[in-house]
């Protein structure tokens, strides 16, 4: 995931959900948090679904990890419906709200 954020403009806010941090990402994180403040991370478990959620107009459903991309054949669909997609958006929210783990 660091690779491709690493390509975003510096104003561009991202929050990610994630179950837990795998190999070495929380250092990764920590190193990328120093270098850009735009970038804050939760740990909250029982999220399975992999959503990108763009100005909170844009809803992306990823068939596979984030980490996976481009290594192997995944599938991105749009979330069209404005009902499912508000209700992601919802989801999101109250689970960002949510006490968390602190990271």
């Amino acid at each position: 995931m660091f690779p491709l954020l690493d390509e975003l403009n510096y104003k561009v806010r991202v929050r990610v959900i994630t179950e837990k941090f795998q190999g070495d990402s929380k250092i990764l994180y920590e190193k990328f948090k120093k270098e850009r403040s735009n970038l804050e991370i939760q740990i909250n478990k029982g999220n399975h679904d992999r959503y990108v959620i763009i100005d909170r107009k844009f809803v992306y459903l990823f068939g596979s990890s984030i980490n996976s991309i481009g290594n192997k054949s995944t599938t991105i669909v749009p979330i069209e419906n404005e009902s499912v997609k508000s209700s992601i958006i919802e989801y999101f929210d109250v689970s960002w709200n949510k006490e968390v783990e602190p990271v």
